[in-house]
């Protein structure tokens, strides 16, 4: 947050995670925003909901750029009540999975890869989700607990930072910083590694 504290059993919300992976895309400096013909679709939405993030509206433009995110998946930022309030997601165990399937460049391979495993909740992962999860469980990025995803779960910003942590080495992912420089960090009993990861998890996104 702007105090400097890393909150690290607070979730995240869909937009603070877009800001987050948007940083993975290997070309998201060579997108311009206003020119792009999601800039206006995203402004639509920012003009429909008094509690959409601006400050998010670009880096969403760069993930539906790049295939990342679904011009249909706008709809699941921000949430009506039963008391008819707006209320803004969190981001969710199978999100995560489906965004770095995607931001990997492998979700028609993983579509077609037959899991042997099978979730216990697998009912309960979104149809267009439920390789991702098999997948980043596979390769434990994601893991499941006793044959449990919890795919409707919040993910925490300790859970954020340990799966970054995590996907950054299994893809060797580039973001220009030096990969061997470790920072162990203890907050609350939750230690996780960071790969000098200030430059994805930035303090300025003012995460709540």
């Amino acid at each position: 947050d702007l105090q400097g504290n890393f909150n690290p059993d607070n979730y995240i919300s869909k937009f603070d995670a877009i800001k987050i992976l948007s940083k993975l895309i290997k070309n998201n400096n060579n997108i311009n925003i206003s020119e792009s013909k999601y800039n206006n679709i995203v402004l639509e939405y920012d003009k429909k909901y008094s509690r959409w993030d601006s400050s998010a509206n670009s880096s969403l433009v760069i993930m539906l750029e790049n295939g990342i995110l679904n011009e249909n998946e706008l709809n699941n930022f921000i949430v009506i009540d039963k008391n008819n309030k707006e209320q803004i997601r969190a981001l969710s165990h199978e999100e995560i999975s489906l965004f770095l399937v995607r931001i990997d460049g492998k979700e028609d391979i993983v579509n077609n890869i037959s899991f042997q495993k099978t979730f216990k909740d697998e009912n309960d992962i979104s149809p267009d989700k439920v390789k991702a999860c098999y997948y980043m469980d596979s390769i434990n990025i994601v893991p499941s607990k006793d044959d449990t995803f919890l795919p409707k779960n919040a993910v925490t910003r300790a859970n954020l930072a340990i799966i970054l942590d995590k996907f950054l080495q299994y893809t060797n992912i580039d973001l220009n910083v030096q990969t061997n420089n470790f920072e162990y960090l203890d907050y609350n009993n939750i230690q996780t590694r960071f790969v000098t990861i200030e430059k994805i998890f930035d303090k300025n996104f003012s995460i709540q």
